[in-house]
């Protein structure tokens, strides 16, 4: 029973210490126009699609080119993980980068960036960026490379998980200092 006593606190915290941890983020999984494609015509929308569900109302979206041109952002909307952006194009041809800062579905804000390059000068248009009230379509989104995606959480590992390793940290130092007065006891 002294060994179990001593073992089970050590494989508790060995458990918690190797265990993966599950604080990972929200991903960007795909988006159209695809993280570094090279486009012939300007998208009247960005469709950006996450591994998980996201917070529409907590998102945020800007598209600039590598000349500073900034496109103009319509009503984002969406349904659970896609988001549909509306933009109005502006600016030359060359290289343009997307920023996006959207709430998870677990409340922490996560920032993250795409580019793609347009291969024609663009023209400005005088038509407002559509908007789109309807859900995407059921056909399966095409799979991107994950992009840049980074997390304002400072720690990197959740609260909670932090709560666990100090319970364990509690438990194992109450077993050690038990089984020291039920030695020094039976000495």
């Amino acid at each position: 029973m002294k060994r179990v006593l001593i073992l089970l606190p050590i494989f508790l915290l060995s458990f918690l210490a190797t265990a993966p941890l599950a604080s990972a983020h929200t991903q960007l999984i795909s988006s159209d126009p695809k993280d570094g494609a090279e486009v012939t015509a300007p998208p009247q929308q960005i469709t950006l699609t996450f591994n998980e569900p996201v917070q529409v109302d907590q998102t945020t979206v800007t598209i600039t080119g590598a000349d500073g041109t900034a496109w103009t952002v319509g009503q984002i909307t969406g349904k659970d993980a896609t988001l549909l952006v509306p933009v109005t194009p502006a600016g030359p041809a060359g290289l343009y980068t997307l920023n996006f800062k959207i709430g998870s579905a677990d409340d922490h804000a996560v920032t993250g960036a795409m580019k793609f390059t347009m291969t024609v000068p663009l023209t400005t248009t005088t038509t407002p960026p559509p908007t789109t009230t309807t859900a995407p379509s059921s056909a399966a989104p095409s799979i991107a490379p994950a992009a840049d995606v980074q997390s304002d959480q400072s720690g990197g590992i959740a609260w909670w998980i932090w709560l666990i390793i100090a319970a364990g940290v509690i438990v194992t130092i109450g077993a050690a200092v038990f089984l020291r007065k039920r030695s020094a006891t039976s000495a």
